[in-house]
């Protein structure tokens, strides 16, 4: 049974490391170099808010102006990450169209001795179109989702009908497919 007067030992892990000279002047340096508090607490390992006393200290502020313009530049970059991804899911969305009408290689393991068999077909089968249809469906609507997010105002308006547009176009497109498939098989 534990005595209760005798003084608990704390758990030094929790215990915060004494701020050195060393650490104060790298603080200093690396504002002075144009580093932002977050970027300073990584680069030296410490929290975030030992460098806001560290600087706070030594008689240094963190411009949120700075900050503001960091953040913004970050939201342009993240944007311009999005478009891309959607420019690579619409390519690939018509990639995956464009190869219902192209040749198609038929390939399995058959026979007494398992021996691999090809057959080369004019077009993809109903099976394999239907496959490509929903890859290219997927891969538009996460492209258009992703333009949803990039856009605002009058453009996502403008976004948001444009991609009602491909849908209803790539919609009809099926339709054609299939009722040409049926034709085809009568």
């Amino acid at each position: 049974m534990a005595d209760f007067d005798e003084p608990q030992t704390e758990d030094l892990a929790r215990r915060p490391r004494p701020v050195t000279d060393e650490t104060r002047a790298s603080v200093e340096r690396l504002y002075r170099e144009g580093l932002g508090r977050n970027d300073i607490a990584r680069e030296l390992e410490i929290s975030a808010g030992t460098v806001s006393k560290v600087a706070k200290a030594l008689g240094l502020s963190f411009d949120r102006k700075m900050t503001a313009l960091a953040t913004a530049a970050r939201q342009v970059d993240l944007a311009a990450d999005r478009a891309e991804l959607e420019k690579m899911l619409l390519v690939r969305a018509r990639e995956a169209l464009e190869a219902m009408d192209q040749p198609y290689l038929l390939g399995s393991f058959g026979g007494k001795e398992n021996v691999w068999n090809e057959t080369l077909l004019d077009e993809a089968p109903v099976e394999a179109k239907r496959n490509l249809i929903t890859i290219a469906g997927i891969a538009i609507q996460r492209a258009a989702d992703l333009g949803r997010r990039t856009t605002s105002g009058e453009q996502l308006g403008a976004a948001e009908s444009l991609a009602d547009r491909i849908d209803g176009a790539l919609i009809e497109w099926a339709k054609e497919q299939v009722d040409l498939d049926a034709a085809a098989d009568a």
